[in-house]
C-alpha cells in the first residue's frame, strides 16, 4: 500500500505541517484500534492476560479507561492492561 510521495519540493514549513498531520493521523488510528478492541469486552467479563513480571493472570474487568482496561485479578491485584492483550476466559475470544 506504500505510495511514493514526492516531498523534495516541500519547504521546511510544509514538512513540519505534514509531520504534524501524520502524527495526528497515527494517534487517531491508534485510538480507533483501542476503541475497537474494547468493544469485545464488558464490565465483569472474565479475562486472562500475560504479565511480564508475574506470568499468566486471570481476573475480571473492573473499569475501562481511555487506553486500557483495569482488571482485578483472582489473587487480588489490579492491572491496567491494553485491551488487545486480553483474552476472554469463557470462550477464548479476543
Amino acid at each position: 500500500m506504500a505510495r511514493d510521495i514526492d516531498i523534495d519540493h516541500l519547504t521546511i514549513d510544509d514538512l513540519v505541517d505534514l509531520n504534524e498531520r501524520v502524527i495526528e493521523r497515527i494517534k487517531y488510528l491508534e485510538r480507533v484500534q483501542v476503541f475497537e478492541a474494547m468493544q469485545a469486552f464488558n464490565l465483569g467479563h472474565r479475562v486472562t492476560f500475560d504479565s511480564r513480571r508475574d506470568g499468566r493472570k486471570a481476573g475480571v474487568i473492573a473499569k475501562f479507561d481511555q487506553k486500557s482496561v483495569t482488571v482485578l485479578t483472582d489473587d487480588g491485584h489490579r492491572y491496567n492492561v491494553a485491551p488487545g492483550l486480553l483474552t476472554r476466559e469463557d470462550n477464548g475470544q479476543r
